[in-house]
C-alpha cells in the first residue's frame, strides 16, 4: 500500500470528497487486454464508472493497448491509464506479455491487487489477484467443429485457466451455474470463489441511445451475439425459416454481433443463401451500444439461442428494455453445459429446446400469438432485470479488495 493525497472532481451534491484519503490506499490494476467486443466489452465499460462511484478511497490503473482506443471513453477521469505497445488480439503476444513482462510492470507500479479478465491472470504477479472467469469456451463439452488453430488456442487457454484459478487470491464467477461446473473441474474450494453478477445501466443507455439504422425494417426478431459456433445462430436461422413458412411471419431476423470466427461466418452466409427467408436475414456486425439499445426497444422479440454462457448480458439488457425474451432450456443429457438462464431469468422469459429449430419456432410463435403472455413477459422481464445493478456489482468487487487490507 502507498500514500495517496489526490482529490476527486466535485460531485453532484457539491460536496468536496477526497478521492484518496490522506494516508494509505490500495493500488489496484485492471487488466483490460482481453476486452474487445460483445458482453466482455459492454460489461467492462459499465464496470469502470461503477467502481469510480463505489470506491473513493483507492487508486485504480487500467492496463490497455493503443489498439483499444474504443475503451478509453469509458475510463473515469480519476483512473490512471497505462498503455502497452502491442495488439492484444494476437493471443500469443498477449499471453507472453501477461506471463513474462506484466509482473515487472505490476512491481514497478507497486500494485496491491490485480483484477484480471478473460479467465487468465499473470501467474507471477507480485500482488493479490481477483480473477474473472467469464468465458465457457475453454471448458466446453460441446462437440463443435473448429479449425486446428482454434483447438490449440482453447487448449492453451484451458491450461492457463487452470493455473490461473490456482494462483488467484479470489475467483469471480458470473453465475452459480458456471461456478459449480468449473469448481468441479478444477477442485476449487468454495471459500476461494464468489458469484458477482453483471448489471444493466439504463440511465447511461438513455443518454447514449441513437436511432436504429435506417436500413432496419419495421418488424423483426433480434439476437445480439458475436458470431461464434456455440452461439447456435444456425439453429435460429432454421427456426426463422419455419416461422416464415409455417407461421407466415413476414418480419426480419436481425443478428447483431462481431464476426469472431470467419469459418463460422462463412457457414452462416452459405445457409442464408439457400433459405427461402434468406433475403430477410440481416447480419449487422458489431453495433454501437446506443444503436443496440434502439434495436432492443423496437424488436418484436429477443431470442438468445446460445448453447453455453456464463452470464449472457444481452438477455438481461433485452428484459430491462421491455423486450419479450426467449432463451434455451436445459435439456436432459446436457447437464454439463453452461446454462445459467433459469438462474438469471426465472419465469420472466420463454424457454425452448435449443437443439430443435422446430421447437424454437414454436416457442417464438406462441409468444407472438398470445398477447397476454407477450405482455406478461414484458412486465416480468423488467421486474427481473432490476436485480442486476452495476453499482451492486462494483460494491461487491470493492468489498473483496477491502477484505485483505
Amino acid at each position: 500500500m502507498s500514500t495517496c493525497s489526490r482529490f476527486s472532481r466535485v460531485p453532484e451534491e457539491n460536496q468536496i470528497i477526497a478521492r484518496y484519503d490522506e494516508g494509505y490506499c490500495v493500488k489496484i490494476a485492471l487488466n483490460a487486454l482481453s476486452v474487445y467486443s460483445g458482453g466482455g466489452f459492454t460489461s467492462f465499460c459499465n464496470l469502470l464508472p461503477a467502481l469510480d462511484r463505489a470506491d473513493r478511497t483507492n487508486e485504480y490503473t487500467v492496463i490497455i493497448s493503443r489498439f483499444q482506443t474504443h475503451l478509453v471513453q469509458s475510463i473515469p477521469e480519476e483512473f490512471r491509464v497505462r498503455y502497452v505497445r502491442f495488439n492484444p488480439r494476437i493471443l500469443w503476444r498477449r499471453l507472453f506479455f501477461e506471463q513474462v513482462i506484466f509482473p515487472f510492470l505490476l512491481w514497478k507500479l507497486q500494485i496491491d491487487w490485480l483484477y484480471s479478465t478473460g479467465n487468465v491472470t499473470a501467474l507471477l504477479a507480485p500482488c493479490k489477484v481477483l480473477l474473472l472467469v467469464e468465458s465457457a469456451n475453454p471448458y466446453s463439452s460441446l462437440r463443435v467443429t473448429r479449425p486446428l488453430r482454434e483447438k490449440i488456442r482453447l487448449v492453451a487457454l484451458r491450461v492457463l485457466g487452470y493455473l490461473s484459478v490456482k494462483r488467484a487470491t479470489k475467483i469471480r464467477f458470473l453465475s452459480e451455474n458456471s461456478r459449480q461446473i468449473i469448481s468441479r473441474k478444477h477442485r476449487i474450494p468454495a471459500q476461494d470463489s464468489c458469484v458477482i453478477y453483471h448489471g444493466v445501466n439504463l440511465q447511461q443507455d438513455s443518454n447514449q441511445e441513437t436511432p436504429r439504422p435506417a436500413t432496419i425494417p419495421g418488424k423483426y426478431i433480434l439476437t445480439v451475439a458475436d458470431i461464434m459456433p456455440h452461439k447456435n445462430i444456425h439453429a435460429l436461422m432454421d427456426a426463422f425459416e419455419i416461422l416464415s413458412t409455417r407461421f407466415r411471419y413476414n418480419g426480419s431476423l436481425i443478428i447483431a454481433g462481431a464476426s469472431i470466427y470467419p469459418f463460422y461466418s462463412k457457414v452462416l452466409l452459405e445457409k442464408k443463401n439457400v433459405l427461402t427467408c434468406g433475403p430477410r436475414i440481416m447480419f449487422l456486425g458489431w453495433v454501437e451500444p446506443g444503436q443496440v439499445s434502439a434495436l432492443y426497444r423496437s424488436a418484436d422479440l429477443f431470442v438468445m439461442p446460445s448453447l453455453e454462457e456464463t452470464f449472457c448480458l444481452p438477455v438481461i439488457e433485452a428484459m430491462a428494455r421491455g423486450t419479450p425474451t426467449a432463451v434455451p432450456a436445459e435439456q436432459a443429457g446436457y447437464e454439463g453445459l453452461f446454462f445459467p438462464y433459469r438462474e438469471l431469468c426465472g419465469d420472466a422469459v420463454a424457454y425452448f429446446n435449443p437443439f430443435d429449430p422446430s421447437e424454437i419456432a414454436n416457442c417464438i410463435h406462441a409468444v407472438m400469438e398470445d398477447r397476454s403472455y407477450y405482455e406478461r413477459l414484458i412486465y416480468e422481464g423488467k421486474l427481473r432485470a432490476k436485480r442486476y445493478d452495476w453499482n451492486k456489482t462494483a460494491a461487491a468487487i470493492v468489498d473483496i479488495f477491502r477484505e485483505t487490507y
